[in-house]
């Protein structure tokens, strides 16, 4: 990679107080593929009891919940289930929708161990979605906080979970849970 090439992937990245800030504006953005881990804490008790935990004392456990600048997030407790599934946020009003990290506007900032988003796409006029989200303290997981302004009637969030699969692996980059377009 060249100097500039590096400095043109980087550059929509700016520093503010406790993290970062990017904004997206394209659909094919190849900062849409930047990720930021979320750290829930890596406490084994919070999974196995006593005697589960004797039979694997010698094996790691840093669950993190991968969490994408394009708003979707992988769930990887690794020696706890590997894969645990995705997670989809999207909206939806009538017949048509759109998972979050296919919207064309989004800001997203990193602060303080929070990913926050801040969304609008041309299929919703005047539609703000505002989301945040959180590795837990006390458990292995996430939690999210959203709000939608200027929605119409029958307007609707919608969220899809799945994709559970103990043999994949995050550290395998071209994986199709990293992408969401078509490449070819």
């Amino acid at each position: 990679m060249t100097e500039d090439q590096t400095a043109n992937q980087y550059r929509e990245y700016i520093p503010v107080p406790g993290g970062f800030q990017i904004e997206i504006s394209k659909t094919q953005d190849p900062a849409r593929l930047h990720r930021r881990p979320l750290y829930p804490p890596a406490d084994k008790t919070m999974i196995w009891d006593i005697e589960e935990l004797k039979l694997i004392e010698r094996y790691g456990f840093r669950p993190l919940v991968l969490s994408h600048i394009a708003p979707k997030f992988i769930f990887d407790f690794h020696s706890a289930g590997g894969i645990l599934g995705q997670l989809f946020p999207g909206l939806t009003r009538g017949e048509k929708g759109k998972w979050f990290h296919e919207w064309e506007n989004i800001k997203v900032s990193y602060t303080y161990g929070i990913m926050r988003y801040e969304l609008h796409d041309n299929m919703f006029p005047g539609v703000r979605v505002f989301l945040e989200a959180s590795a837990l303290a006390g458990s292995a997981g996430l939690i999210t906080k959203s709000s939608i302004t200027g929605a119409k009637d029958g307007t609707k969030f919608v969220w899809c979970y799945g994709g559970a699969s103990a043999f994949f692996t995050i550290l395998k980059r071209k994986a199709h849970a990293f992408s969401h377009w078509d490449e070819s």
